[in-house]
């Protein structure tokens, strides 16, 4: 089974999918860290380097990755231009390796539930190769505070959050809803509660 994890920014999405992997042996499949890697390719940074300068490289010879933020997360029109750019450049070898990891996976173990870590994940594409898609509803105020841990303001939040699609959309999108407005253990609660259903339904294996 391939689940697919919908929610806001800072809304607890890394928790949750820790959680259930937990109780499952599932495999995480992660996009941010797999585009990280695509940033890594020589021909992706000389790229970036035509459009948008050298200083997008810091000293250490990598991707700038805040400054690149800086230049893709935004109102402008440059901004928007530049985030296409940026997608079109990054998603497409992103895919092709979700794409390798999941054929790999279901080669070695078929019955491996695989959840999905995609931050847009409705926007490219996704949906129709899960099986679920689990969102986790998570009340602004918490995920102000998660995303202050990260060193993000309110506003900076709601700014990258304006380039998404709507919470309303992806709720609505979602064939499962998870919870999380409490405590640590009542999150892990409702996991406990979700994943021992598809279990029992024979869908995922027991850790």
């Amino acid at each position: 089974m391939i689940v697919g994890i919908l929610g806001g920014i800072a809304s607890g999405k890394s928790t949750v999918i820790g959680l259930i992997a937990e109780r499952t042996n599932g495999l995480i499949i992660n996009a941010d860290q797999l585009a990280h890697q695509v940033l890594e390719q020589p021909q992706v940074i000389a790229s970036l380097v035509n459009q948008f300068g050298a200083d997008i490289v810091a000293a250490d010879k990598t991707v700038d990755r805040k400054r690149l933020g800086s230049l893709v997360f935004g109102d402008t029109d440059i901004c928007r231009q530049n985030k296409i750019f940026l997608e079109q450049l990054i998603h497409p070898k992103v895919r092709s390796k979700i794409e390798a990891a999941i054929t790999v996976s279901q080669n070695d173990d078929p019955k491996r539930l695989i959840l999905l870590d995609i931050p847009l994940l409705l926007e490219s594409g996704w949906k129709d190769r899960c099986d679920e898609l689990l969102f986790i509803d998570t009340l602004w105020t918490i995920r102000q505070e998660n995303a202050a841990r990260r060193g993000w303001s309110e506003e900076e939040l709601a700014k990258r959050e304006r380039t998404q699609m709507s919470i309303e959309s992806k709720r609505a999108a979602a064939t499962v809803v998870i919870l999380n407005h409490g405590t640590l253990l009542e999150l892990a609660s409702e996991i406990e509660n979700l994943t021992s259903q598809w279990q029992s339904a024979g869908l995922v294996q027991s850790n």
